[in-house]
């Protein structure tokens, strides 16, 4: 271990920073205080450098040692106020050089400051102290490397400077490497693989026991897996969540075969790291508790890399929400709503991609599909992505903006359902109809009285047109600002404009357009 001194000035500008040396360390700790050489913090075995974020303007390299200075910033601020608690994420920079794992925490010691009020964190979960022991050690691989922020608390002090002596903490032996164990809070069950940390060890338990509003926190320490995670007793609100916003690894199926009346479930920050199983499973059940069209269903800021991230069979219910979700290597349908009614389906930032089929949704009421990536595997076989990219049946509206869909082997979007808006804006719809005999569009209306406003979207690519309207179906197409290039059909001084189909030549009477850009 290192003993370091930490000036902290509150109340106003002070003089003084404080200073975090690093040296060479060993299984052996090794106590040295700030008069003695070390080894320059680029160099040592544990290398502690300043953040690349804003918070790293508060951490500097002096004469081999890290510096931290909160007493004042460019922008004029005067150091820490009274009665007050900070939180400065993202300061400075922990990197395992050595050739071992290595447990790290740091310690604080003084009249004024201790480590009930001055703490270290990692990244992002500032409620766990790194503080040893039982109370927190942050596992470092040999060459990986943690964030580290500073908690500080200034309640009951008075204007003045202190001096702070702050002790920082590696041990490369085999069991020294601790466990930093979450805080669960009121109405949150903590599930652990850890010894001694949490309340449970499975989360099927912990689903099990939770009642209405309860969040299960999933503690990020190795692979939970099982039979399945089963959510349906649960009587309303329930949230499986990583704790401190990491994302623990889970291969088990979170299922909901029987869907309760009211059910408002969240999966967030969370990974399904298995390709051979499904995320979530909704429906299904044999009981005919499909759902009242009132629940709810959030995916958030989650990885699955699994074989299906969601299906739904026979399910009703209110709402199905993604944001923030990252879905790969899918080899079937990414989400497959078979036979079920939402009223509500909002993608919002997700990548969906790598993929062999694209989503189904077989009835929706409003669709709303945002700055997402919806994308096969562009080395795909000629049958492992024989699916539109999104085939839904829409009853309210569909909208879909800042996305773009890419590399199926059928068409981009299939619209179909009876008498809706469709509007898709800012857009690319590119290289879809990968069949081998190419007899796909780009965007395909299998709808009647279905209204299709496309705005400053890129057609491209697509082997058939770039729009089709198919036989016997009526509704408008309205284009203003696309760029329509190399959608293939016809012959090659083919128009390509036949009963409201729109290719590559200039638009047909019967659709309206503005700010057409052919090529």
């Amino acid at each position: 271990m290192r003993r370091r001194k930490l000036l902290i000035g509150v109340g106003g500008l002070a003089g003084g920073s404080g200073i975090l040396g690093t040296g060479a360390f060993t299984s052996v700790s090794a106590e040295r205080s700030v008069s003695v050489s070390v080894a320059d913090d680029d160099a040592a075995f544990l290398k502690l450098t300043p953040s690349d974020g804003p918070n790293g303007a508060y951490a500097t390299t002096t004469n081999g040692q890290l510096e931290l200075d909160f007493t004042g910033t460019d922008a004029g601020g005067g150091g820490l106020g009274t009665d007050s608690t900070y939180r400065f994420d993202d300061v400075f920079e922990v990197t395992n050089q050595g050739t071992q794992p290595v447990g790290v925490w740091l310690s604080v010691s003084g009249s004024t400051f201790d480590d009930d009020n001055l703490w270290f964190y990692q990244d992002g979960a500032e409620s766990s102290k790194l503080q040893g022991e039982g109370d927190g050690v942050v596992e470092i691989d040999p060459g990986a490397g943690v964030s580290l922020g500073v908690y500080v608390d200034t309640h009951g002090l008075d204007t003045d400077t202190w001096d702070v002596d702050v002790t920082v903490h590696a041990d490369a032996s085999e069991d020294g490497v601790g466990v930093t164990c979450p805080v669960a809070g009121e109405n949150e069950l903590l599930v652990s693989n850890a010894d001694d940390c949490g309340e449970y060890s499975s989360i099927d338990e912990a689903v099990e026991n939770a009642e209405d509003g309860d969040t299960v926190l999933v503690h990020d320490y190795g692979t939970y897996s099982g039979s399945g995670i089963w959510v349906d007793e649960v009587q309303s609100d329930l949230t499986i969540k990583g704790a401190d916003g990491r994302k623990p690894n889970i291969e088990q199926t979170v299922k909901v075969p029987w869907i309760p009346e009211g059910l408002n479930l969240t999966l967030q920050d969370l990974s399904f790291p298995n390709t051979s199983t499904d995320a979530l499973s909704v429906g299904g059940g044999t009981d005919n508790l499909h759902g009242t069209g009132t629940e709810s269903i959030k995916v958030k800021n989650c990885v699955m890399d699994v074989n299906r991230a969601m299906k739904m069979y026979n399910a009703d219910i209110d709402s199905l929400t993604l944001s923030n979700v990252e879905i790969t290597h899918s080899n079937t349908y990414p989400i497959l709503c078979s036979g079920s009614n939402i009223s509500n389906v909002t993608i919002s930032n997700c990548n969906i991609s790598y993929l062999t089929h694209g989503i189904k949704l077989d009835k929706v009421g409003t669709l709303n599909i945002e700055s997402s990536l919806i994308k096969a595997r562009e080395d795909a076989g000629p049958n492992e992505a024989d699916t539109p990219g999104i085939k839904v049946n829409v009853t309210s509206s569909a909208t879909i903006g800042q996305s773009t869909i890419q590399f199926y082997s059928e068409s981009g979007i299939k619209f179909g359902g009876v008498g809706y808006d469709a509007d898709i804006k800012n857009s690319s719809i590119l290289d879809n109809g990968q069949s081998p005999d190419g007899n796909f569009s780009g965007i395909v209306i299998d709808g009647d009285k279905v209204d299709v406003d496309i705005t400053d979207s890129n057609i491209v690519g697509n082997t058939k047109y770039g729009i089709e309207q198919l036989d016997s179906k009526t509704g408008s197409v309205v284009a203003d600002g696309c760029h329509f290039r190399d959608n293939d059909a016809g012959e090659a001084n083919d128009p390509v404009a036949i009963e409201n189909r729109v290719g590559d030549g200039d638009p047909s009477d019967e659709i309206e357009s503005a700010g057409y850009q052919w090529d």
